[in-house]
């Protein structure tokens, strides 16, 4: 029987402050700005090594100019791709120094993107009470703060979601999923929105409703589609082929395992960190 197991969309994010920046006379500044511009770019565009590569000298140039919102910034950035890679170790001690900084900077904003991302490296590596348990004071602190941007709210709910689904809490799960899904079209986050709708579908198919979890999924990959989003895509077609698996249509699961293999290679992602041992039977044969 296969298992859910794919990179979540729920948080992949970079988070970028405004660093500032010296003067374009400045060659090292000029340098500095022009890398991490390449390197966002290339995130977006899911070249996660490349990405990984560029945000390396990003910290560097940040360093050697002594740039210390540019280095925290960096940090947390690398943390991203880490976290996105299943890199978890690199991803946790990106992040808490990351945090460190900010916390020096007193940029409580980035601090608590910060502490956000940590929550969530708990919850992809399976300690969903550690999560609930570092989420809820976050969320405490943004409905006493309103200065903090709104994303943090969804980003807070889905997470806090796939942790109660971890723990079969399933009313709980469902709840803070109504609460992301609010704010995700209240505010317009397209991308969120689909991340939500995403969990959700988890959450039912762990639940045994698997045509409901099906149409569900099925709405929320032409929505990545259209963002053009592959990480996004990537995670919807595995979680097709586990439906279709499991529902005993092999021919089918072997395709969206297939097509769900290509896009992580493309984004530099580890098949073994993404499918599980009975879904990498599908992939054997060298397609």
């Amino acid at each position: 029987m296969s298992h859910v197991r794919c990179c979540s969309t729920l948080l992949v994010m970079v988070f970028l402050t405004a660093c500032s920046v010296a003067p374009s006379s400045n060659p090292l500044a000029e340098k500095w700005h022009t890398t991490r511009d390449k390197a966002a770019q290339l995130f977006q565009e899911c070249h996660t090594e490349s990405a990984m590569a560029e945000y390396r000298k990003v910290l560097h140039l940040a360093e050697l100019r002594d740039d210390k919102p540019g280095i925290a910034t960096a940090r947390l950035n690398l943390g991203t791709i880490h976290l996105v890679r299943g890199d978890f170790r690199e991803a946790e001690s990106q992040f808490t120094q990351a945090r460190r900084g900010f916390e020096a900077l007193n940029d409580a904003v980035s601090r608590l993107q910060s502490e956000i991302n940590l929550a969530t490296l708990q919850v992809r590596q399976g300690h969903f009470e550690v999560g609930v348990a570092a989420y809820q004071p976050l969320l405490r602190q943004l409905d006493q703060e309103k200065t903090f941007p709104p994303v943090f709210h969804v980003m807070i709910w889905n997470g806090l979601a796939v942790a109660y689904g971890g723990l079969d809490r399933y009313p709980e799960a469902h709840a803070a999923l109504d609460q992301a899904e609010r704010e995700a079209r209240e505010r317009g986050f397209a991308r969120d929105l689909a991340a939500t709708l995403m969990n959700r579908a988890r959450i039912h198919f762990k639940q045994g409703a698997l045509s409901v979890a099906r149409q569900e999924v099925v709405q929320v990959l032409e929505m990545d589609r259209s963002l053009e989003n592959l990480l996004g895509i990537g995670a919807d077609l595995v979680l097709l082929g586990v439906i279709a698996d499991r529902e005993g249509e092999t021919d089918s699961a072997q395709n969206h395992f297939r097509q769900a293999s290509h896009i992580f290679d493309y984004c530099g992602l580890e098949r073994s960190r993404i499918f599980s041992s009975d879904q990498m039977k599908y992939l054997n044969d060298g397609h």
